[in-house]
């Protein structure tokens, strides 16, 4: 019944969402405004479903939130929250394989680039799942998964502020429909007019950096690497991308009335599609992980558990209900819910403070 008069309300949730912008708004701009969030969900504005329009209309009408000293203040918190009941992090500690029975039933434990192995009864991954797959289990792939974006993220350090830049900016190309082509493919294709996403965390929170100046984010979206890249590009290839990145990125700003900012940049990092992949082991080096299409969603997208191992869990972006770091928790807690169904527990909460 809610589908039904979602339907008759809002019209069909299925149907793209460019033709559901459409029939609200002649403006390319403004359909370009409600449509660049798809960009997260993997998807570009003419094959993401209406239904995605969900999520701008959160931010427009609950706004978006920000933990004060940056997003690391959730992970510090979890850690802690762990850490009081007892769990024992181990750093730098890199898993090459996730090592299975003799049987193939069970996974048994997992061996660190160091050649330590370690032992366990139940297993939880949390790299992107089709890298863990491939890499970790080395199996090949169940299925064949279809891919986000690559992005280039662009860190500046200002040695002034930039007044006419709000917390939260969209820079939309000229060439709107021209910005998606290709994005969702191989080949790291840059768009020569590309929309871009720009955080300025210091708006609302002071210990970015000093007074008077700023620190910034860029997000620019580009095509992933692939599956059949090997070690990927090399690196003049990436170095290429990265400068083309950030040329559009200054350029942008200059034409919106900002300045030269180059001028006032003192300090300034980069991650580039290669770094994704291999700092953060996002295969393709997809910064959102698998797409949200028909086939990837809800019940259709992995599982907390692969059926072929009784004790091996997953988490992560590319795991139900899905990538942004609400869905990811919302699937971690999940997971660890369906992991004390399976020890028989009896139990539905799993963190107590004493």
């Amino acid at each position: 019944p809610e589908l039904v008069e979602m339907i008759m309300v809002g019209g069909n949730p299925l149907q793209s969402l460019d033709s559901r912008l459409r029939s609200f708004f002649k403006s390319p701009k403004l359909r370009a405004a409600n449509s660049f969030q798809s960009l997260y969900v993997g998807l570009s504005p003419k094959s993401a479903p209406a239904i995605f329009s969900l999520l701008h209309g959160l931010e427009v009408e609950t706004g978006v939130w920000y933990p004060a000293g940056g997003m690391k203040q959730i992970a510090e918190k979890l850690q802690c929250a762990c850490q009081d009941v007892g769990v024992e992090f181990r750093y730098s500690s890199l898993v090459t394989t996730i090592d299975e029975s003799e049987d193939g039933t069970r996974v048994r434990g997992v061996t660190l680039s160091t050649g330590e192995s370690i032992e366990a009864d139940i297993i939880v991954c949390n790299a992107d799942w089709p890298f863990a797959e491939i890499h970790q289990l080395r199996k090949t792939p169940s299925r064949n998964f279809s891919y986000s974006s690559a992005v280039v993220s662009l860190l500046f350090a200002l040695d002034r502020k930039l007044d006419g830049l709000a917390q939260h900016s969209i820079f939309i190309s000229e060439d709107y429909d021209g910005s998606w082509r290709h994005l969702f493919e191989s080949g790291m294709h840059l768009p020569r007019s590309g929309n871009f996403y720009v955080h300025a965390p210091a708006r609302t929170d002071s210990s970015c950096c000093p007074p008077s100046c700023d620190s910034i984010m860029c997000l620019v979206p580009i095509g992933h690497l692939g599956e059949d890249l090997g070690a990927g590009p090399n690196e003049q290839v990436v170095a290429d991308i990265v400068r083309r990145a950030r040329d559009l990125v200054l350029a942008a700003f200059r034409k919106a009335g900002l300045g030269d900012v180059e001028r006032f940049i003192v300090a300034e990092e980069h991650l580039s599609p290669v770094d994704w992949r291999d700092r953060f082991h996002l295969q393709c080096g997809s910064a959102f992980g698998i797409q949200h299409t028909l086939q990837q969603l809800s019940v259709l997208r992995p599982g907390p558990k692969d059926s072929r191992w009784t004790n091996l869990f997953r988490v992560g972006s590319s795991v139900r209900p899905g990538n942004g770091v609400p869905l990811v928790m919302t699937g971690a807690k999940h997971c660890a819910r369906r992991i004390l169904r399976t020890l028989g527990t009896g139990k539905t909460e799993f963190l107590s403070r004493g």
